[in-house]
């Protein structure tokens, strides 16, 4: 309710998993308040459709959580995240095809 009364998004664009989490960075509640940032100034947070608060809020929740250069340490950060030892493959695997495309 806080996130519509402050204004981030409308009720109708308010979309989450049925477990709650929201947006594509798929922030539960608490996580939303601690980790999304309105980094294109709008005076909005929105992690749903604004691709340059969505990036920006993931990457301050990574930096929060300790992500940094290592590769040991960006798997314990994405173990964070999400438990699974196949996501941290996935995102790595992920990860290296981007890198390698000529963007």
């Amino acid at each position: 309710m806080v996130i519509l009364q402050q204004g981030h998004i409308s009720m109708e664009e308010m979309q989450g998993s049925w477990a709650g989490a929201m947006g594509q960075c798929q922030f539960m509640p608490s996580s939303f308040f601690n980790y999304a940032v309105d980094y294109n100034g709008d005076g909005k947070v929105n992690i749903w459709s604004d691709r340059e608060d969505v990036f920006a809020s993931i990457a301050n929740y990574l930096k929060t959580v300790g992500w940094d250069s290592t590769k040991e340490r960006r798997t314990e950060t994405l173990m964070h995240w999400n438990k699974s030892s196949f996501f941290v493959a996935s995102v790595f695997k992920l990860a290296g095809e981007i890198k390698d495309e000529d963007l």
